[in-house]
């Protein structure tokens, strides 16, 4: 574990880059000998330099970005182009924060105060007052060791290792449960501004361990996924298009449909994403699940809001249990769906049937239509389940008359109309009919 009071005559051996520990020896020889200013000129300058040797590393190892960047020094430099060279200082922090994920958001401000005091030490104009910037021996040691701590004892730290630090945030105790909180926290790290190979790597990283891993553990992998998606929509969107469709389809050929459905659960948009090939096996999967009767899949309610999908559940609407079809109906207010529920109330085959699903319908009766009202109530009085179970019948009628969705004359039409004070041998609705909630 690394001591949290660093040793400065150690410092410098453990630098990455031999410029860095040429700087760096020299910024600690000046802090030494009380000669702030120059030591922490010689901090920044380990910065620098440090950073166009991480670049000449990745240049070297393939990295197009690194290659452009340096090339583009280079030709500055030889044609001794200060302008550009000094904006290119400017912008070492930024480019090595949001182009190369060298450092943190967090580090970023911590190593631009390293910046703006060398500015303050070496332009006297930056500072107005009488005496020359006088920086501290504390603050100067400060700048020496974070300067090391986050920047200059690492090599390019691209590739496995920001992948995995990010793979850290997402499994620390301390990650958001909730994912609005999540996202602000992934836009604090490398995932803010990520290179497309690292977005590229962990968005395969999370599928493989979605359809590898142990099936309990798909949703959470699922979650981070869309939380990735969140953050970089756009990126992800193009990744998943263009590079996942092997993963997907081999998904689908050793039989994990079932995985590819909780991901879209949590996020449907993704089945536009997905390669066209997979698209329509995972529609045509879905006719299967939707004729399965079982109350455990309500995940089809998160699927309903994609409109591929949406088409396929309407096309087997008939299959979907009572439990799906309600929990569709209190997320979209569909009306086909509040119809297909009053269908399954007339169609009740028993008293039981005619107790949960009455109170399915007594929830929704506020949205009822009156030509919806008439129909329930009439064929209420054909089938001889629902007028039998005299209680339960007579507790939705109620509720309509109580609700208000009626003028009082139209209900007490369909009250008369119907005979249901008799059929229903309810003599309480004639208590309703008077009720001012619905005059």
């Amino acid at each position: 574990m690394e001591s949290p009071v660093l040793d400065l005559d150690e410092l410098a051996g453990k630098c990455h880059s031999r410029s860095a520990k040429i700087f760096l020896s020299e910024a600690i020889l000046c802090y030494k000998v009380g000669a702030y200013r120059a030591a922490i000129s010689s901090v920044w300058l380990a910065i620098v330099s440090d950073f166009i040797e991480k670049l000449e590393e990745l240049e070297s190892s393939g990295d197009g970005l690194a290659k452009s960047k340096m090339e583009q020094f280079r030709k500055w430099r030889d044609a001794n182009q200060m302008s550009k060279l000094l904006e290119f200082e400017r912008e070492v922090l930024t480019s090595a924060y949001a182009e190369f994920q060298f450092i943190s958001a967090q580090e970023v401000k911590d190593l631009s105060r390293i910046k703006e005091d060398r500015n303050r030490c070496v332009h006297p104009s930056v500072n107005m007052e009488d005496a020359p910037y006088s920086p501290s021996a504390e603050s100067t040691r400060a700048h020496i060791g974070n300067a090391f701590r986050y920047f200059l004892r690492f090599p390019p730290k691209y590739g496995k290792s920001v992948l995995e630090s990010l793979l850290e945030v997402f499994a620390s105790k301390g990650f958001p449960k909730d994912d609005e909180a999540a996202v602000e926290r992934l836009k604090s790290s490398a995932l803010s501004h990520p290179r497309e190979a690292l977005l590229k790597d962990l968005v395969k990283h999370f599928l493989k361990n979605i359809f590898l891993d142990d099936p309990e553990h798909t949703d959470v992998w699922a979650r981070r996924l869309d939380l990735v998606s969140k953050v970089q929509r756009k990126s992800v969107i193009k990744i998943i298009e263009s590079d996942t469709g092997q993963i997907f389809q081999r998904a689908i050929d050793e039989g994990k449909l079932s995985r590819i459905f909780s991901l879209l659960a949590r996020n449907p948009d993704l089945l536009s994403w997905i390669p066209t090939s997979v698209q329509s096996k995972v529609l045509s999967k879905l006719e299967s699940v939707c004729r399965n009767q079982s109350k455990s899949q309500l995940f089809i309610v998160s699927l309903f809001s994609q409109s591929d999908m949406e088409n396929v559940i309407r096309s087997e609407i008939g299959y979907l249990p009572i439990e799906v079809l309600t929990e569709i109906y209190r997320e979209y207010k569909d009306n086909p769906i509040l119809e297909k529920l009053i269908d399954l109330y007339l169609d009740s085959k028993s008293y039981g049937e005619t107790r949960d699903r009455g109170h399915v319908l007594c929830e929704f009766v506020p949205e009822l239509s009156k030509s919806q009202i008439e129909r329930i109530a009439r064929g209420l009085t054909q089938n001889q389940n629902i007028f039998g179970s005299t209680y339960y019948s007579t507790q939705l009628i109620k509720r309509i008359g109580n609700s208000g969705s009626l003028q009082l004359s139209d209900f007490r039409k369909i009250v008369n109309e119907l005979n249901l004070v008799e059929i229903l041998a309810a003599k309480d609705l004639e208590e309703i009919l008077s009720n001012s909630k619905t005059g």
